[in-house]
Formats: structure tokens, C-alpha cells, sequence
């Protein structure tokens, strides 16, 4: 991009406009539109660039591109696109990257001039209305265009939208004829007034306001967004939740007097337990019987009291889905499971030792549940 060079005022008159163009300032801000109206502002010092310039145009803020033409072709300027041999300007531009240029020509209190551009870090533009959101976009500009776009041309980088409801952080509001601004937020949940970011008119800094909804459609301003805003990608979706905290095994003791304890005892924390049961053999042994993902495990309660540390895995079947369990006068254990309709025992002998395979008992491929009992006699 060329190095912005002060043109001298020697060939052409120039009258300057107030961007909104309605006459006197004063005179566009009804406090009944606006919550900011022309308020003192605070004293800052820019730490760009400030450099007086004289525009091609009588109003460079509003001008139409036809006019811009002709201006530059007075002026002896080019008049094709403006490149930026950067490459730097005109390039896709998130919300928030817009909203940040905005804000820092806030925080730097640029004034309002339609007869100087401003340089800082964010390039070289125009400081008013269109040059503003000319540089919230990060527009290329050269004082071919008077360093920035204008009411009437910003439009050709966007695309309007069909409601003042559709308006997103970084989209513009825009009454080509008078004056342009940078829509931020609503203030309200009803959409009645807009905050947004704006050059207004002379003696004033780059500031937030507020517009009513009524003003902006009683003056015939338009929605707009620009056609190289990026959205924020989505947020990643939330983490799935823990697995629902059922199917851990608990023991809760009853005391040969009728009395239960007042708590019962967590045994097994494998929170993916879907079936138990539970056989007492006459050594006194408590034998927990759990299913799990279609795996059969066993963990024995002592005659002390203790139970074991690990479970044995003694079916792995990823098919079983219900099991039970009956202990036999003899010391013998029995773990029925059923698999698809088929029931099959598994024998654990006295010596605490289990039968290499599992027995059918039955195969009626209607079966859906079991039960298991052991009687006296064996």
C-alpha cells in the first residue's frame, strides 16, 4: 500500500458535511432515540497517526462510487481496485477481530473528521462513519478512495439481511445517504434498542451508543453483514456425563435378631454391574454372584465377615443376560445363566474349585428369565 501522503487544497472547493446529513447536529439526536446523545467526552491522546488530508469528494463520507470515480479522476488518481500488496486487507475476519478494531479506535478516542485518516496498527483510514467501519473490516484503502469506503459503497462488500432481528456482532446498520454504524448487541431481550460502535460527527470521539429500534426504522436504516465475516467456530460439545452412578453392589447385614445395620457396605464400585445373586454355602461362605457386559464374576464374603479382595471371573459370555445361583447342602454352588434362551449351569465344588464348562440344562429359545432354589434333600 502506498504511504498516505497530504494532498494540498489548491484546485477544489471542498464543503464538508455532517455524516448524518440531516442539518445540525443536534437536530438528529433526540434523547427519545438515542440513550448516548452528545455527551462531554473524555480527553485521550491517539497513539496513531493523525494526518489532515483534502478529500476528492465534497462529502467522502457518503459519496457514491460514481463520485469517487470522478473525484479520482480529477485528482489525477488511479480509479480500479485497491490493492493491498500486503495482502493483509480484505481478508475473511472473525466477529470478534471486528468488534476489537472497533473498540481500539474507542480506547484510542479518535475524533471525528471527514478531512483526515488515522494510522495505526489496524492500517491507515478515513475517521468517520464509513471510514470507521471501513476499518472494523479491515477494507483495503489508499487515497484513491480517501482512505476508506463510504455509506454508499460499503454495501457492495455485504449482504443485506431481512430484519434488524438477524443483526450479529461485527454486522453493519446503514442509511446510505446520511450515516453508518457497527451493530454490537442488543440491549434488551426484546430487540427495542441496538448498542452499537460509532464515528457520529464532528466533535465527537469513536464511542458506543444506542439506538432505538423505532429511529433506526422511522430513517429507513438497513441491515447489513459483511461477505468475509467468519462466526466463531461452534463450541466443542460438552463432554458426555459419567455413567449413571446404579448397578455398584452393596451388602447390608441382618442380624440373627431381626436387626438390619444402619448401613450397608459398598463391595463392588464397578458402576456397570447389570445383574446379581447371591447363594450362602454351609462352610458360611456368602457368595456374590455379578453379571457385567455379559461376564460372570464371583467374590465370597469369609465366614469372618471380610470379603475378598478381587472377584473371579468364571463366565465370559458376551451373550449371558440374567444369571442366579443356588448353593447346595453338599457344597456345591450352582450358577445358572441364560443366553439367548438357553439356560446352563456352572458347577463350583466344595474344594472351591469350578467345573471347566458350563452344562445345558435347558434350550427353549423362549426362555427370558431365570430362578435357581436348593432343597434339603440335595
Amino acid at each position: 500500500m502506498r504511504m498516505p501522503t497530504p494532498r494540498k487544497a489548491a484546485t477544489l472547493s471542498v464543503a464538508i458535511a455532517v455524516c448524518l446529513g440531516l442539518g445540525t447536529p443536534s437536530a438528529s439526536y433526540a434523547a427519545s432515540d438515542r440513550s448516548t446523545t452528545d455527551l462531554p467526552q473524555p480527553r485521550r491522546s491517539p497513539s496513531g497517526t493523525i494526518t489532515p488530508f483534502t478529500p476528492t469528494v465534497p462529502n467522502p463520507d457518503t459519496a457514491t462510487a460514481e463520485q469517487l470515480a470522478a473525484g479520482a479522476t480529477a485528482a489525477g488518481l488511479p480509479t480500479g481496485p485497491i490493492i493491498d500488496p500486503l495482502g493483509q486487507a480484505g481478508q475473511p475476519i472473525t466477529r470478534d477481530e471486528v468488534i476489537a478494531r472497533a473498540e481500539s479506535w474507542i480506547a484510542q478516542g479518535v475524533p471525528y473528521s471527514q478531512t483526515a485518516y488515522y494510522t495505526d496498527s489496524n492500517g491507515t483510514y478515513r475517521t468517520d462513519c464509513s471510514g470507521y467501519v471501513s476499518m472494523a473490516w479491515n477494507l483495503p484503502s489508499s487515497d484513491a478512495d480517501n482512505w476508506g469506503e463510504t455509506t454508499w459503497t460499503l454495501p457492495n462488500f455485504a449482504t443485506r439481511l431481512g430484519s434488524l432481528d438477524d443483526l450479529r456482532a461485527g454486522d453493519i446498520i446503514d442509511k446510505t445517504d446520511q450515516h453508518v454504524v457497527l451493530f454490537k448487541d442488543w440491549a434488551d431481550a426484546g430487540h427495542t434498542r441496538a448498542m452499537v460502535l460509532e464515528l457520529a460527527h464532528p466533535g465527537t470521539n469513536a464511542r458506543q451508543s444506542t439506538y432505538s429500534r423505532d429511529y433506526l426504522t422511522q430513517n429507513n436504516f438497513l441491515p447489513f453483514r459483511y461477505d468475509n465475516i467468519l462466526d466463531a467456530p461452534p463450541p466443542p460439545p460438552p463432554p458426555p456425563p459419567p455413567p449413571p452412578r446404579h448397578g455398584a453392589l452393596w451388602h447390608r447385614e441382618r442380624s440373627t435378631n431381626g436387626s438390619w445395620q444402619v448401613h450397608a457396605r459398598l463391595v463392588d464400585a464397578n458402576y456397570n454391574l447389570n445383574g446379581v445373586a447371591a447363594a450362602a454355602l454351609p462352610d458360611d461362605t456368602l457368595h456374590a454372584i455379578t453379571l457385567t457386559n455379559g461376564t460372570v464374576w464371583d467374590r465370597a464374603r469369609n465366614p469372618d465377615g471380610t470379603w475378598q479382595a478381587h472377584a473371579k471371573n468364571i463366565d465370559n459370555n458376551s451373550t449371558i443376560n440374567n444369571i442366579t445361583a443356588a448353593a447346595l447342602p453338599d457344597g456345591t454352588l450352582h450358577v445358572l445363566t441364560l443366553t439367548n434362551g438357553t439356560v446352563w449351569d456352572r458347577t463350583r465344588n466344595p474344594d472351591g474349585t469350578w467345573q471347566a464348562h458350563a452344562k445345558n440344562i435347558d434350550n427353549n429359545s423362549t426362555i427370558n428369565n431365570i430362578t435357581a432354589a436348593a432343597l434339603p434333600d440335595g
